[in-house]
């Protein structure tokens, strides 16, 4: 029979400050893809900094953390509670940051500012066969499949809601608790345990060395290309530090095996990030670098169990926290389309940004982000009304 939940009042006091934290991560992204656009000066260094792939390094081990905290608290041996729940939070807003990215591209591509954008788009990739693609996204992984039994194979390929490879890694990693979570009730807990770490050691070692081109040229290297979804398999430590620091920090847990575990993740995850990164050492040195502040920033925030913070008369509560923590996901899956419709109606409206004043152009960014937090918010609200209940109901708890 299966375990219930825990009940609300078990948990009352267990909500980790960690909201702000995501809240950030999403602004680097964003910065990452829109800063220089208003503030060309930042090119000599910014671009070196790489906020984007931090960000999103540190999104997976904070995903890590919180989905292992979650298993333990709410999905105990309810495993398909888990896969449906996390299919709600992630499927319903990843569809409609498509619809509105799709919306988007078509409108620049028909008024014929299509020019203006923030990376290249190849030739001929505004195509409804991609637009049908990225609408069959939210079934990953099952999308790409289901689109081939229609003749959708579109060439070049082109993701309408960009960057949203980081969000397929992280349902692979929902599916690894998901079959995490099934294998234990058969073979034991330490059991499922130790094939979980075999197989993220083992994604680790052929991704990375597959993304690197360490393989390149070789049988290996030939074979290794052909595993199904191999570039996501790089980030498997990620995800793997966030669930040992989730291990380690429960009481009567920290054995020295466990350290180990942890410290081996944590140093596997540096080395994919910097062969991520680039060839330059000195260039992923730096990345690896502002990867490992971001996290003792963020992790000792949440580690410390406070409820509250003030400032003179400013108080952040977890209730504020949980809000702004929730625009992190409408940020990252609708940044870009946003802000490609935000710099055409720029330029639509006769204003050349890079000959504005510095200052105008300052105040311009600052404007461009609230924007964009703003849509966000509205977006997410869409789907949250239609999910919220759902969620609560899979999860057996009402947040």
């Amino acid at each position: 029979m299966a375990e219930a939940a825990r009940p609300p009042e078990v948990l009352a006091d267990g909500y980790k400050m960690q909201g702000v934290f995501r809240f950030v991560l999403a602004l680097m992204v964003l910065w990452s893809h829109s800063t220089l656009v208003f503030i060309p000066e930042l090119s000599g260094w910014l671009p070196q900094l790489q906020l984007g792939n931090v960000a999103v390094s540190v999104f997976f081990v904070l995903s890590g953390y919180l989905m292992a905290e979650a298993v333990a608290n709410w999905y105990s041996l309810r495993s398909f509670s888990f896969i449906i729940n996390r299919y709600l939070r992630i499927g319903p807003p990843l569809l409609v940051a498509a619809v509105v990215s799709i919306v988007v591209h078509f409108a620049i591509l028909h008024i014929g500012t299509a020019g203006v954008r923030l990376e290249s788009i190849p030739e001929g990739a505004i195509s409804y066969e991609n637009a049908v693609l990225s609408l069959l996204a939210p079934l990953f992984p099952l999308d790409s499949r289901i689109a081939k039994l229609f003749g959708i194979t579109p060439e070049p390929y082109y993701q309408f809601v960009r960057y949203s490879w980081a969000i397929f890694t992280e349902m692979i990693f929902y599916w690894a608790l998901f079959l995490h979570s099934l294998c234990a009730r058969f073979v034991g807990t330490r059991s499922a345990g130790t094939v979980f770490l075999l197989a993220a050691f083992g994604m680790f070692a052929v991704g990375t060395l597959n993304y690197g081109g360490f393989l390149r040229g070789s049988q290996w290297g030939d074979l290794a290309a052909r595993i199904p979804l191999v570039f996501h398999m790089q980030w498997a430590p990620h995800f793997l530090l966030g669930v040992m620091i989730s291990y380690y920090g429960c009481e009567g847990s920290r054995r020295p095996l466990l350290l180990a575990i942890l410290f081996a993740a944590g140093a596997m995850a540096c080395v994919q990030l910097g062969v991520y990164a680039g060839p330059n050492m000195s260039g992923a040195s730096l990345v690896v670098g502002l990867y490992v502040l971001t996290l003792l920033a963020g992790f000792l925030v949440i580690l410390g169990g406070r409820q509250e913070y003030s400032v003179g008369r400013f108080r952040l509560t977890r209730r504020h926290d949980r809000t702004v923590g929730n625009l992190s996901y409408p940020i990252y899956i609708n940044h870009y389309a946003l802000a490609l419709a935000i710099i055409n109606a720029i330029y639509i409206a006769g204003l050349d940004i890079p000959n504005l004043s510095w200052m105008v152009r300052s105040v311009a960014f600052i404007l461009f982000n609230v924007i964009i937090i703003v849509c966000a918010a509205f977006l997410i609200r869409l789907t949250d009304a239609l999910t919220d209940g759902l969620r609560d109901h899979f999860r057996g708890v009402a947040l």
